[in-house]
């Protein structure tokens, strides 16, 4: 019964749950106000966990960079150009490039176009990606439709999406690739 309960719950929208549970209005709405840290509405399935979210996410300590948040871009950025990557800041991409099934570069909003040495790296959702940047002929149509399918749940976390031709190695977490039987 109490599995039963948790998942009736976890698929809840917030505004039923916070009905159900709290009587005062002014607990209603602090719990409201955690519920919506995760960016969705009150009335999203789901969105009653983001009441518990928040401060679970908080109970360790939030750890935050000197000088903010974008200072985790700027080391990222400044890692990537130490290893020879190139980062153009406040250029706007108007299309991803692909040549025989692999993109090969970006073209950008001034027309200038710009070839990739080994990758090219989308920080952006697969769906912008795929289905705004990438001419519809260079994909299969059949992938294009799973890719219209992702739901863009509005959270703000970190995600990563990765086309990948085999799958990565960790070395050091100790996988070397020899264990594999793909």
């Amino acid at each position: 019964e109490s599995v039963a309960e948790m998942l009736r719950v976890a698929t809840m929208p917030a505004r039923r749950y916070l009905a159900e549970v709290f009587e005062s209005p002014e607990m209603q709405a602090v719990a409201a106000f955690f519920a919506m840290q995760t960016k969705g509405t009150l009335d999203d399935p789901g969105s009653a966990l983001g009441m518990v979210e928040l401060p679970w996410s908080h109970s360790g300590g939030v750890h935050r960079p000197r000088g903010g948040m974008g200072k985790v871009s700027a080391a990222i950025a400044r890692a990537f150009e130490s290893e020879g990557g190139q980062v153009s800041r406040g250029a706007r991409v108007d299309a991803i490039l692909v040549e025989r099934g692999r993109a090969i570069g970006v073209r950008l909003a001034n027309g200038e176009s710009v070839r990739a040495r080994k990758a090219v790296v989308a920080a952006i959702s697969p769906i912008r990606t795929f289905l705004t940047l990438i001419d519809p002929n260079a994909l299969d149509s059949s992938f294009r439709r799973r890719v219209k399918q992702i739901q863009n749940d509005n959270t703000n976390v970190i995600k990563g999406y990765f086309a990948l031709e085999e799958p990565p190695v960790f070395s050091s977490s100790g996988d070397d690739g020899n264990e594999r039987r793909w």
